[in-house]
């Protein structure tokens, strides 16, 4: 994390702030192969269900975007709620834009 995010999150929040100062700078560094839309909808997919299912559903939500090796936060907009249902319900629920 670089220091203006920690002197943003000192400033914008109490527990923040008491954290940081007790237990120094955070030292992960974001992730670099995903982007953090990727990283997000793969860890709610992960959070909500088993890793089984979440893998599975990740896998058909993908593939409604050929070409792509993940989609942007814009692509879902054109997704249909046909293509949703051949996702999983889950996907409607999470990612959808209509939900």
């Amino acid at each position: 994390m670089t220091p203006k995010a920690h002197k943003h999150l000192s400033a914008a929040d109490p527990v923040m702030r008491r954290l940081i100062r007790e237990h120094g700078s955070c030292k992960l560094k974001p992730e670099t192969r995903r982007s953090p839309f990727q990283s997000l909808v793969q860890a709610v997919a992960h959070q909500q269900l088993n890793g089984t299912a979440a893998n599975t559903i990740l896998t058909r939500f993908k593939r409604l975007f050929p070409g792509r090796k993940f989609p942007r936060p814009e692509d879902l907009a054109g997704v249909t709620r046909s293509e949703e249902r051949r996702v999983g319900k889950e996907c409607r629920s999470r990612w959808s834009p209509y939900h």
